[in-house]
């Protein structure tokens, strides 16, 4: 069984270590991770510690933090913000079983809509989630620009630009 529990502020030492290890995983190149000045920035940007907007939960396999998501919730629908799995509780079925946490959370709130962003450099996502009932429901296109030049970049993650 998994349980989702919310990530505590007393916690955020130990949930940081665990967010800065997926983002280095996810994107590892971005320029959020260059140094510590910016990892605090994201951090602070990136997580909430009540309410239901971008509220970190840890993923608890009999107690274990096995990963966390990152949950955000308006009426009907629900946003999955971050889902990570740590690399040596992967390929045991927790991906799908902590979605079922997520989802029987998100049914028990009446929630008719569960969305989230795959990135574009992440096709193992894409296809667990397609695996799991998501589908493609529109394309976002994004461009980078340098203002000071007028000049639009060719890549679709920041990534793209190290």
């Amino acid at each position: 069984m998994i349980e989702l529990i919310p990530v505590q502020p007393s916690e955020q030492t130990e949930f940081r270590q665990l967010a800065e290890a997926y983002w280095k995983e996810l994107m590892p190149k971005a320029a959020v991770l260059k140094d510590s000045a910016s990892r605090d920035r994201h951090f602070a940007d990136s997580f909430r510690w009540e309410g239901e907007q971008d509220r970190p939960y840890w993923a608890l396999r009999a107690g274990e933090r096995v990963g966390f998501v990152t949950l955000s919730r308006n009426g009907q629908s629900a946003y999955i913000d971050d889902f990570y799995i740590v690399p040596g509780a992967r390929r045991q079925g927790l991906g799908r079983r902590v979605l079922q946490a997520i989802t029987a959370r998100f049914d028990s709130e009446c929630v008719t809509l569960i969305e989230l962003s795959v990135r574009l450099d992440n096709p193992r996502g894409l296809a667990f989630w397609e695996a799991m009932g998501f589908r493609i429901a529109s394309y976002r296109l994004r461009q980078y620009r340098d203002p000071a030049t007028g000049t639009g970049f060719v890549g679709g993650l920041s990534s793209d630009f190290t």
